[in-house]
């Protein structure tokens, strides 16, 4: 009786000691698997040269965020704008109805004057004094990304001559300008015709006529 008690006593410490040992390697297994993906994980991330973090805020930017608009030419202070550089001017509404090749078309503008753009961010006009009403002589050249361009002269956006309500808009009815027609647009409310209503504007250049 004495022995089959022992016996019986080496088969159970023999049985806990298997399940021990069988425990203590699946944890390592475990920890080496965590191990082998956190390895993995950051040999990504350093190939990239990114952190998590980064790659996280990286994915959840917005294209237009880093699209810019170029204000140049006869200008006292050049300057390259982005659309929260705009959004910072004082800002107008305008509800325009305008003709297109695809028929009459009614939207909601919101932006920042053109003469409000180039008088407050590009400190005004470069000007001869020499000249009589040198001012009258100045045009706005507005281009887009795919090259098209439009023209407003200075007298339509002077306070002091037609005064036209003329934008440089970042939204139409109620949504931001994406695409190929953000991050801006020229928005002509005084216009029956959209020609110059130029999409994805991406350079305003103030140009003189002759010599």
């Amino acid at each position: 009786m004495k022995r089959s008690t022992r016996s019986l006593s080496v088969v159970v410490v023999f049985v806990l000691f298997c399940a021990l040992a069988a425990a203590l390697v699946g944890c390592g297994t475990s920890t080496q698997g965590e191990d082998v993906n956190e390895t993995s994980q950051q040999s990504r991330n350093d190939t990239l040269g990114t952190s998590p973090t980064e790659a996280s805020r990286g994915a959840s930017t917005s294209p237009a965020a880093s699209e810019t608009v170029e204000l140049t030419g006869l200008v006292k202070q050049p300057a390259t704008l982005t659309v929260a550089d705009l959004q910072e001017l004082p800002t107008e509404t305008a509800e325009v109805s305008f003709g297109t090749h695809e028929g009459t078309q009614q939207h909601t503008y919101r932006g920042v004057r053109l003469y409000t753009l180039i008088d407050q961010e590009a400190a005004g006009l470069q000007l001869d004094s020499d000249r009589k009403n040198d001012q009258l002589r100045k045009s706005v050249v507005v281009s887009a990304k795919d090259s098209y361009a439009a023209v407003v002269s200075w007298g339509e956006i002077d306070p002091e001559y037609a005064d036209a309500p003329i934008l440089l808009a970042w939204g139409e009815d109620g949504q931001p300008l994406t695409g190929k027609d953000g991050p801006v647009r020229l928005v002509v409310p005084t216009d029956e015709q959209g020609g110059r209503y130029v999409s994805g504007v991406v350079r305003v250049e103030v140009q003189s006529a002759g010599n």
